[in-house]
């Protein structure tokens, strides 16, 4: 008996080491391809080796975390647990998702809006304000500004949603913005509408179970009234979308997006979902603008299904007035000079989802109209 037990022992051992020296391995020279975790993940920092650090054992620690975060196949383990506290227990380790009913997901930072009130209002005063004025000024350049007011998934598809969503119920930072600029002129377009009405009436839906964003058709379609109001606007004729009869195909890239998050073995449900193809058309007298769009992730989405380069001659993406994306020339909006840039530009597009109404930050509006000011005044 003691005999079987020493080797069971030896075995295990082996296996153990075995394991650890493998993973070591694959930690270090990444010998196998493995599918990237979902999300963002940080590695943390080693601690300097010095005699401080190791007597407080502070670098210890840091090696700690280091490994923790950062161990050889950590990929498909990680996918392994998830998948196993799901089927067993339908718990998540996703911080950011919310399930409803039927499986469906849901943002959870929907749900962080704050209450409303006085300060709240005065805000968003301001920010109609600058808005105003800033649409004024760049329209002496020839520059349209044009405010998109798009819902959040969880507006739309409430009755899937099972845990506390009070906030805010009687109070729509979308409707508040749209009767400001109603009184001033300034121009918008609200796809809240659109969306239920695709909701109700249409084959496919807005949003799918598992996105976080707005799907393949409802994108299209709310380009191609965005573009349409752009033309309007501005006398340009541009490329225009040929959008083809709806097919359904397996749920594609963006999405699943909220589904990819919670990084299991398999999907949660085979999905599918109607999709369409777009056409570009352009002739003789066809231009390609430029466009400077301050959004928030809903716009990814327009790169994704559209072959925006076609039809813009350059369309930078300020994601959050913050970092900027598809333009070579830039990385942060920091390094702008925003008088010329934006005067210089057809269109600025500024999108706002129900829930983002709230932290749009006002910093760039005001610097532009400043700026701009400043420019006018000195003349």
């Amino acid at each position: 008996m003691k005999k079987i037990d020493s080797k069971i022992f030896v075995v295990m051992f082996v296996l153990t080491m075995g394991f650890l020296f493998l993973s070591g391995l694959q930690r270090e020279l990444r010998i196998v391809k493995l599918r990237k975790l979902n999300g963002a993940i940080e590695i943390p920092e080693i601690k300097k080796l010095n005699f401080k650090n190791y007597y407080n054992f502070s670098f210890q620690k840091s090696i700690e975390k280091s490994l923790e975060a950062n161990f050889g196949f950590k990929e498909p383990l990680i996918r392994m647990y998830n998948q196993y506290i799901w089927d067993f227990y339908k718990r998540k380790k996703s911080w950011s998702v919310l399930v409803g009913k039927d499986n469906w997901l849901f943002p959870n930072w929907h749900t962080l809006a704050p209450e409303y009130s006085k300060e709240l209002t005065d805000k968003f005063d301001k920010q109609a304000q600058y808005l105003y004025q800033l649409s004024n000024v760049l329209k002496e350049y020839n520059t349209q500004l044009l405010v998109c007011f798009i819902p959040s998934k969880l507006e739309v598809y409430k009755e899937y949603v099972t845990s506390d969503i009070g906030k805010n119920d009687d109070f729509n930072p979308i409707n508040y913005f749209c009767n400001k600029f109603d009184s001033s002129g300034v121009n918008y377009i609200n796809l809240t509408q659109m969306m239920f009405a695709f909701k109700d009436t249409a084959v496919f839906m807005p949003f799918t179970p598992t996105s976080a964003h707005w799907s393949n058709i409802a994108t299209v379609y709310a380009a191609d009234s965005i573009f349409k109001r752009f033309e309007t606007l501005s006398g340009i004729n541009m490329p225009k979308l040929k959008i083809g009869k709806p097919y359904i195909s397996k749920t594609r890239g963006p999405d699943n997006d909220l589904e990819q998050m919670y990084n299991l073995c398999r999907p949660l449900a085979p999905q599918t979902d109607y999709y369409v193809d777009v056409e570009l058309i352009a002739d003789s007298t066809t231009i390609k603008p430029t466009m400077i769009t301050i959004a928030d992730s809903h716009f990814w989405t327009f790169y994704y299904n559209l072959k925006m380069g076609s039809i813009f001659s350059r369309c930078s993406y300020w994601y959050y007035a913050n970092t900027i994306f598809y333009d070579n020339r830039y990385n942060n909006v920091k390094e702008v000079d925003l008088v010329p840039e934006f005067t210089n530009a057809d269109f600025v597009l500024m999108m706002y989802s129900a829930n983002q109404a709230y932290s749009i930050d006002m910093d760039i509006l005001v610097r532009a109209l400043e700026l701009l000011l400043n420019q006018k005044n000195s003349y």
